[in-house]
């Protein structure tokens, strides 16, 4: 698997996006189909809490861009692991507007 630096990421990506052994993910966290990495991430964390005999409440605390990770983590960690977001957005009312989109284009009840 290809890992790409760039100073100018669409340039780079446009020019080995279809490369063998090359994943594009054009907007980090925020893509859509970030949420396939991130269930696999709550599963993992999840594996980790009960292999360490963690008792409740175990928080899973992270920064936030776009809230996407959080919103994602939220969705697939077993209510018993609460998820704790710090916003690095302009303003904490950013990330709850992405967090709406997100959870509109879930069609799903967000908690």
């Amino acid at each position: 698997m290809n890992l790409i630096v760039s100073d100018d990421p669409q340039k780079s990506a446009q020019s080995t996006m279809h490369e063998a052994n090359t994943l594009y993910v054009p907007r980090g966290g925020s893509y859509q189909e970030a949420e396939i990495g991130l269930k696999s991430l709550a599963e993992d964390i999840s594996e980790m809490v009960d292999h360490l005999k963690l008792v409740s409440p175990v928080s899973v605390i992270l920064p936030s861009g776009t809230g996407t990770s959080a919103f994602f983590l939220r969705k697939h960690l077993p209510k018993r692991i609460q998820v704790c977001t710090v916003s690095l957005a302009e303003s904490n009312y950013d990330i709850f507007q992405f967090m709406k989109q997100l959870k509109n284009d879930q069609d799903q009840d967000f908690n």
